[in-house]
């Protein structure tokens, strides 16, 4: 048997906990389709520089998945003064309701001056950057997620874009596995508390909330047995991911976690709980979980305090 880890989510104004519910558990990405460039691809390049193949750099990666990859010159570094983009075909973005991500995964090494982002083209239009800078090291594969919402029933195109200038040039940017998904989070309001269950290491449940102007926002992950390892991720917006967020867990390999959020702006806040590290295998009860194989996640809307000098 597998132990089920149960997370309970405390959503409070005012410090007022209500009765909890116990809701199923939180949906996760469904790909609408996937592009693991493996076998011929309708993706194109734009300004050079991108390639689809087998990695061989000594200083880059392998695949994410299977053998090939999409990277800025599969062999070795990239070049000075590149300007490249790589192009999806055309897709359909499903309806805001069904919350549309686009999904990939990323591995780079791009020196200061250069950097990539993704980008995002309606059909007629123009293309519209739709993703942090990504410049630095991340000498490791990451999953990102970017919100499609505002796209949504438009026919688009995703653009990889990347550019360097006269400087040092580095491994640079690799990009696997690119899908379109939809997945629904579950809905929290402010005052209420939901049950969600882990079964195994490596799961991720989803959760939104509708947070109202003037505050800060409090998220506490409270393991009451502090058993296991598990993360917390905040971000405005869009769905959260361990390379993508605003604001994330402070203690790394801890049971319980707290984000506080300063001032938090009004709008949907999406919550990612993570569970890196959670009990071994053996029974539970799915109707009455023993109280050691518990966790609490909780959020507070606080009130701003107001200083006089």
């Amino acid at each position: 048997m597998t132990m089920k880890m149960s997370c309970k989510l405390w959503v409070t104004m005012a410090a007022l906990i209500l009765a909890a519910r116990v809701v199923p558990a939180a949906a996760q990405a469904e790909p609408v389709w996937m592009e693991d460039f493996e076998s011929s691809t309708e993706w194109t390049v734009e300004g050079g520089v991108w390639e689809i193949g087998t990695p061989t750099a000594a200083n880059g990666p392998m695949a994410h998945s299977g053998t090939k990859c999409a990277g800025t010159i599969l062999a070795g570094n990239y070049p000075h003064y590149s300007d490249a983009r790589l192009v999806s075909p055309e897709f359909m973005v499903p309806a805001a309701a069904a919350n549309p991500q686009l999904s990939f995964w990323h591995w780079f090494n791009i020196v200061g001056g250069d950097g990539g982002r993704v980008q995002i083209k309606p059909r007629g239009g123009a293309w519209t950057d739709a993703s942090t800078l990504f410049v630095g090291v991340a000498n490791a594969w990451n999953r990102n997620l970017v919100d499609l919402a505002p796209f949504a029933g438009q026919v688009v195109q995703v653009g990889f874009r990347f550019g360097s200038d006269y400087g040092n040039e580095a491994a640079g940017w690799y990009i696997d596995d690119v899908a379109l998904a939809t997945f629904v989070p579950n809905p929290l309001a402010l005052g209420g508390t939901v049950t969600n269950h882990f079964t195994a290491n490596g799961e991720r449940a989803y959760y939104v909330i509708d947070v109202p102007p003037g505050g800060h926002l409090r998220i506490t992950l409270n393991d009451l047995d502090n058993i296991g390892s598990n993360e917390l991720y905040i971000r405005r917006g869009a769905p959260p991911t361990a390379g993508e967020y605003d604001y994330r867990y402070s203690i790394k390999g801890g049971a319980d976690q707290e984000i506080f959020v300063p001032d938090a702006g009004a709008g949907r806040w999406y919550i990612m709980v993570y569970g890196s590290s959670v009990p071994v295998p053996g029974d539970f009860t799915p109707a009455s979980p023993e109280p050691h194989a518990e966790s609490a996640v909780g959020a507070d809307r606080c009130r701003r305090r107001r200083s006089y000098v």
